[in-house]
C-alpha cells in the first residue's frame, strides 16, 4: 500500500475515534501528532524534496509574503506598530532593498528579516546554509538596519507609521534573522540573532506549556486518562510573569527562554552546524 495512503487512513482513522469525545479539537490534535511520530522521518524527506525543487518556483515568495504578514499581525495583536515590506528611497539608501518585517513598541524597534527555507539533512548541508543563505541574510541586514537607523533621524511618515514620537527620538534598534528552519537557532552572523519563526510564534502567543509534553505524547508515555493540567499550568509556564512588553519579548528570545524547563528538538541540528562552522 502507499505511503500517502496509509498515513491519510491512519490520520483519518484516529480523527473519527477521537470526533465522539468533548475534547475533539485536543484529541484530534494529539490524534494528528501520534500518526506524524510513526512517519515523521517520511514527511520530512517529502517535505524538504518538494521544497528543494520549488526553492525557486513563482509560489516561493508569495509563501514568504503570507509568513511576513501572519507574523507582523501577531506582532499587532501584542500592541506593536508593524510595517511589511518597507522599501526606503532607492537613491538615498542604495542597495537596501525591501525590509520585510519592521516592528516598533515602547522604544523598541525590530528589524526582521524573514527566510523560508528547508531542514537539512546533514551536517554539510546545515554548514553550507549557515556560511551561504544566514551570512548572506546578516549583511542584508546590516545594510537594513542601518538605512532605518538614518530614516528614523529625517523621515517623519516612517516614525509616525512606527509610533515613535517624532524624528530623534531615542530608539533601541534589534535585527534579527527569522528562519522556517531551526537550524543555527540564537547564532549570530553579521552580528545578528538567528532565531526560527516558530520560536517568534512561540513567544508572541506565550503558549511555551505546549512544549512541556505533560502528556507524554512525543516520548510516547501518554497515560490512559489525559490531565487539563496544560491548561491549569498555562500561568506557571508563562514567559511573562509580571506582563508582556516589547523589552520583556527581546528578552525571552535573546535569553533562550521558550526553550526553559522544554525538550529541545533542535538543539542537535544546533550542535551539528556549530561543531563545523565560525562565524
Amino acid at each position: 500500500m502507499a505511503f500517502g495512503e496509509v498515513f491519510f487512513r491512519k490520520l483519518f482513522q484516529s480523527i473519527a475515534v477521537s470526533h465522539n469525545s468533548f475534547l475533539k479539537p485536543r484529541r484530534a490534535q494529539l490524534a494528528l501528532t501520534q500518526c506524524l511520530q510513526h512517519n515523521t522521518e517520511i514527511v520530512l524527506r517529502a517535505i524538504n524534496n518538494l521544497r528543494r525543487i520549488g526553492a525557486r518556483r513563482a509560489e516561493a515568495r508569495d509563501e514568504t509574503r503570507r509568513i511576513e504578514e501572519r507574523l507582523g499581525k501577531l506582532f499587532e495583536s501584542r500592541g506593536f506598530h508593524v510595517l511589511t515590506n518597507w522599501t526606503p528611497e532607492p537613491s538615498s539608501y542604495p542597495g537596501v532593498g525591501e525590509i520585510d518585517l519592521i516592528c516598533a513598541s515602547d522604544g523598541n524597534v525590530l528589524v526582521i528579516e524573514i527566510k523560508s527555507t528547508f531542514l537539512r539533512r546533514s551536517q554539510r548541508d546545515a554548514w553550507l546554509h549557515g556560511k551561504t543563505t544566514l551570512r548572506r541574510a546578516g549583511q542584508q541586514l546590516r545594510r537594513k538596519v542601518g538605512a532605518i537607523r538614518q530614516a528614523l533621524d529625517v523621515d517623519a511618515e516612517l516614525v509616525k507609521a512606527l509610533g515613535l514620537g517624532s524624528p530623534n527620538a531615542t530608539v533601541k534598534i534589534h535585527g534579527w534573522i527569522a528562519d522556517t528552519s531551526i537550524e543555527h537557532d540564537h547564532q549570530r552572523f553579521e552580528g545578528f540573532l538567528k532565531v526560527s519563526v516558530e520560536e517568534l510564534l512561540i513567544a508572541l502567543r506565550d503558549d511555551r506549556q505546549l512544549l512541556a509534553d505533560p502528556a507524554g505524547v512525543l516520548k510516547g508515555t501518554r497515560p490512559t486518562h489525559q490531565s487539563a493540567a496544560p491548561d491549569a499550568d498555562r500561568k506557571r509556564w508563562s514567559l511573562y510573569p509580571n506582563g508582556f512588553g516589547s523589552s520583556q519579548l527581546i528578552d525571552v528570545i535573546e535569553s533562550e527562554a521558550v526553550w526553559e524547563g522544554c525538550t529541545r528538538p533542535s538543539a542537535g541540528l544546533r550542535r551539528s552546524g556549530a561543531a563545523t562552522a565560525a562565524y
